[in-house]
């Protein structure tokens, strides 16, 4: 058996044979008992789950556990180390509030998956990928962290740092790019609206080569991707249609081309709306995730 790369696919058997084959914590994965101590020892605890986090986010990614007993606990089995922690909805908020003191934000994703002896009871099985964001800090510490072979969180090096830094902000700059086109995408879809602008089309190669190349910064945000996507398609479909339109508008149309006439209108008018939906909406996500941009 191997651990599925997908989390959605994670069972109670994965952890299973996870707890089962290693008798040490490689760097891609790491146990914590319980997600909410309780007593004085609450600030240490997420201490180190945020150090996790951020090594996990820095380095090749990993899964956190929570529920699991540490290794260093003795145990009569391997499936007695899982002692899982109480199941509740807002589980996934609760992580999201430990990690809040690391910047940038660390994106991941969380399944709890219940066990089959006391459903009250789950694993919490949070999935930190790589960050294209990376580095991370913690702003408790002002230390960055990245995962060591040992499965310990290792404070990075300046070098280190320095790298990431370069990478990423280069990589920033091509979405600062992406927002940019969007922005005109939106006036062009503006100038459209006047007739005045009959000449005006949309050119959406830039556009499209800057999607394709900031896909994997948008943090598993499938929805925003397809509404990218969908701006490009509805620009260049668009364009054909406008030509009809322009080519249209100085002919005396009857009968059944009058009536293709007004749904060409309508068709036009549909996709442009949808344009300037999915823009909308796509820059404010985008602002979200990355700051508002002043391109005044």
């Amino acid at each position: 058996m191997s651990t599925p790369g997908d989390l959605k696919d994670w069972t109670y058997e994965t952890i299973v044979f996870i707890v089962s084959n290693h008798d040490s914590e490689p760097a891609w994965f790491d146990f914590k008992a319980v997600l909410n101590p309780k007593g004085s020892g609450d600030s240490d605890h997420v201490a180190s789950i945020r150090r996790t986090a951020c090594s996990m986010a820095n380095g090749d990614g990993g899964y956190i556990l929570f529920g699991i007993k540490d290794l260093r606990v003795q145990v009569n089995s391997p499936e007695d180390r899982i002692v899982g922690i109480p199941h509740n909805s807002a589980l996934r908020k609760e992580l999201g509030e430990k990690l809040s003191a690391i910047q940038r934000a660390v994106y991941f994703d969380a399944k709890a998956i219940s066990l089959p002896n006391d459903s009250a009871k789950c694993v919490l099985v949070a999935h930190v990928p790589t960050s294209e964001l990376r580095p991370h800090m913690d702003t408790s510490t002002g230390a960055f962290y990245i995962r060591g072979q040992g499965g310990s969180a290792a404070t990075m090096d300046f070098t280190q740092v320095r790298d990431q830094m370069l990478y990423t902000e280069g990589r920033l700059r091509k979405v600062m790019l992406l927002r940019m086109e969007l922005a005109t995408i939106l006036e062009i879809a503006n100038m459209t609206l006047n007739l005045r602008s009959a000449n005006v089309r949309f050119d959406i190669g830039a556009y499209r080569v800057l999607v394709a190349d900031v896909a994997d910064m948008l943090q598993g945000d499938d929805e925003l991707l397809k509404q990218l996507h969908d701006i490009g398609s509805n620009a260049t479909i668009l364009n054909p249609l406008l030509d009809k339109q322009q080519e249209w508008s100085h002919l005396n149309l009857t009968g059944p081309f009058a009536s293709e006439k007004g749904q060409l209108s309508q068709d036009i008018n549909d996709r442009r709306g949808k344009l300037f939906n999915d823009c909308g909406r796509a820059r404010d996500r985008l602002n979200t995730l990355f700051g508002r941009l002043d391109i005044s």
